[in-house]
């Protein structure tokens, strides 16, 4: 019979999931009203016709100096995550949830990592926590019982809104953010990011300054 003592268990391969402070000032993000709106936000037809214009998702360049700040950060965190090529910032959007509202689940398409800033304030323990998905128990077609939670089993990662911190993750992640329970609203700036320049190889070679 094999001894617990005997079992060695390796970690194959890793989804990560960055963290970081923002220093510099970006306050002028606190001057924008112009929000996306969820799903679950629209209430009516008039109301989704102008509710999510395409350039609401293109925010960050009305303010080029904090998307600067953030994509230093962007490419130097991804730089030491040992990527050789470059990365831009594609699409970015603001959000606000007040008490009691939600986003629903999604992921992100056409990116290859998405981030969340929180430059808001953000009450202790108000809800409003972004909830990223575990994706491989959807790889396969069992869903055993579990007899506790660690970091091999975990359905969820849960991420609490900080002010001023940077979180960046594989766009293929299914996430949410949980009901906001603050009178607070619960403020956000999202992005999404993409290789740029030379990368790949042989057949599989792109580069964006062909086009």
């Amino acid at each position: 019979m094999q001894q617990e003592s005997n079992l060695k268990v390796r970690e194959l391969f890793s989804i990560p999931l960055l963290k970081m402070k923002v220093w510099e000032d970006t306050d002028e993000l606190n001057d924008c009203e112009d929000y996306i709106l969820s799903k679950l936000q629209v209430t009516n037809p008039q109301q989704a016709q102008f509710a999510n214009r395409s350039d609401k998702y293109r925010i960050l360049e009305r303010y080029p100096k904090t998307k600067q700040i953030l994509l230093n950060y962007t490419r130097s965190s991804l730089d030491k995550m040992g990527y050789a090529c470059n990365f831009d910032i594609s699409t970015s959007w603001l959000t606000l949830n007040k008490k009691g509202e939600h986003v629903q689940l999604h992921n992100h398409k056409n990116c290859y990592w998405s981030a969340v800033y929180y430059y808001g304030h953000y009450e202790r323990n108000g809800g409003g926590e972004l909830d990223l998905l575990n994706p491989l128990p959807d790889l396969s077609s069992y869903k055993p019982n579990l007899k506790n939670i660690n970091k091999f089993t975990t359905p969820i990662t849960k991420v609490i809104p900080e002010r001023k911190h940077l979180i960046i993750f594989p766009s293929f992640l299914n996430h949410t953010v949980t009901p906001v329970q603050s009178d607070i609203p619960r403020k956000s700036l999202a992005f999404n990011i993409v290789p740029i320049g030379n990368y790949g190889d042989g057949d599989s070679t792109y580069d964006t300054t062909w086009y």
